[in-house]
């Protein structure tokens, strides 16, 4: 990767320095407390015990807990990432409401933080003070996120308005095409989260649905896959085959809550997670739902001229980083052929 590619990737502004900034240290902070907690309690034994399934085992739940409240920092900051260097406004909005996430789910484990090591007896004060620092960590960076993110709304709308002119068609098309992906990358977590909960908490290694649980996971990822070609190619049967396959995936949430209902008043192993779960399954089904109005929105936006702005736009990217002077008429003859070639691709 050649240093002016890799510069994209560095935040070259305040408001963009700060955003990553803020998101390091809260993702440090919270995993570190997440990793103290972990450590203090006798956890490692019951995490993928088989006798963890008795539905009663705070031991076996807390961990999962904390694992997905971990990954969820570290995605978070892949995210932050990925926004900044592609000046993704919806997703630094998405990024506010996910950390918002956070903020209600930290609240909630501070009962599931008492509850376990209360099982284990080994509760104390120095516990019960870490598990409260994580939602004002959480609390703090969600104020300065808001603050932020206005500032960050405005300098990337300069920069798409550079990028794709003042033509408020295309920016309204680019607009459905950012929430898309964004909905696509918040899919993704949030079914993973759930799978993971069903698979360490309810089901046992012999029960047929873990396996079909496990198979639905790399499906998932080439679904996603499939559905962000679709809409950067616009290749209208690829789309197709992405809203049927989120149908499939909502049908698969609603019979997961189906699942958990029916079961947990019989068995314990259910009902232990079902708040958890039913949390998750809710949350993965409505951005099911946003994700196929808005694949719908997209498709219809095909062949409109978004993906010739957008492929003319990194052609003009990599010219520049290749030396080209648009100022030059050499430069400006490279400009205009690429402009044509783009134009002739797309018809």
């Amino acid at each position: 990767m050649s240093t002016s590619k890799f510069s994209r990737w560095i935040p070259s502004t305040f408001a963009t320095r700060a955003f990553l900034i803020i998101t390091l240290i809260e993702a440090s902070v919270d995993i570190g407390i997440e990793a103290v907690i972990f450590a203090k309690g006798e956890f490692q034994r019951s995490l993928f015990d088989d006798d963890s399934h008795d539905g009663t085992n705070e031991k076996a739940a807390l961990p999962v807990y904390l694992a997905i409240f971990t990954a969820a920092h570290l995605y978070q900051t892949i995210l932050a990432i990925d926004a900044l260097a592609n000046k993704n406004t919806i997703q630094v909005i998405g990024l506010c409401i996910f950390n918002l996430m956070f903020l209600f789910y930290s609240v909630v484990q501070i009962n599931e933080v008492r509850d376990a090591f209360s099982a284990i007896g080994t509760m104390d004060s120095m516990i019960y003070t870490l598990s409260l620092i994580v939602p004002i960590m959480i609390a703090c960076t969600e104020v300065m996120y808001c603050l932020l993110a206005w500032k960050l709304y405005r300098e990337f709308g300069w920069v798409i308005f550079k990028s794709l002119g003042a033509d408020r068609r295309i920016k309204k098309m680019y607009l459905a095409y950012q929430v898309f992906v964004c909905l696509c990358k918040f899919d993704l977590f949030f079914f993973f989260a759930f799978s993971l909960q069903f698979l360490l908490l309810v089901l046992a290694k012999a029960d047929i649905e873990r396996w079909l649980t496990l198979a639905a996971m790399p499906f998932t990822i080439c679904l996603m896959v499939a559905g962000y070609t679709a809409a950067r190619r616009e290749i209208k049967w690829l789309m197709g085959m992405f809203i049927a396959g989120c149908v499939a995936g909502s049908a698969y949430f609603c019979f997961k809550l189906f699942r958990i209902y029916l079961h947990s008043s019989t068995r314990e192993d259910y009902e232990t997670a079902k708040a958890s779960l039913t949390v998750f399954s809710v949350l993965s089904l409505l951005l099911l739902l946003f994700t196929i109005v808005q694949s719908a929105i997209v498709m219809r936006n095909f062949g409109r001229g978004l993906k010739f702005n957008m492929t003319a736009k990194a052609r003009s990217a990599k010219a520049e980083e290749a030396g080209y002077d648009f100022d030059s008429v050499d430069g400006l003859h490279y400009k205009l052929s690429s402009a044509k070639s783009s134009r002739l691709s797309i018809d």
